[in-house]
């Protein structure tokens, strides 16, 4: 499944974010399962703020992305639907 990740920070703490960044980065590298799949990687939206997008089966792997960067930068993930999918799940359920 595909989730979208809006993230926050706050300035004063860019130096410790992009430490986190890079040891997540290595993390990946070398235990792949232990995060989910960046399908594209932070991005920066404003100042402050910025988006991602992942791609994974297992929870876990998203809680332990937020945990590794917290609490200096924020996560939230919201599942990216298939629109013809939810459609037909939609049409199942009135049935």
């Amino acid at each position: 499944m595909k989730f979208i990740a809006f993230y926050e920070y706050k300035f004063e703490d860019i130096d410790k974010v992009l430490e986190k960044g890079a040891q997540a980065l290595a993390i990946r590298e070398k235990a792949p399962e232990r995060f989910p799949k960046a399908i594209f990687d932070f991005n920066i939206v404003g100042e402050t703020k910025g988006v991602a997008m992942f791609e994974t089966d297992s929870p876990d792997q998203l809680c332990n992305l937020a945990l590794h960067n917290a609490p200096e930068l924020t996560c939230k993930f919201m599942p990216i639907l298939d629109s013809a999918k939810s459609a037909e799940l939609y049409k199942k359920l009135k049935k």
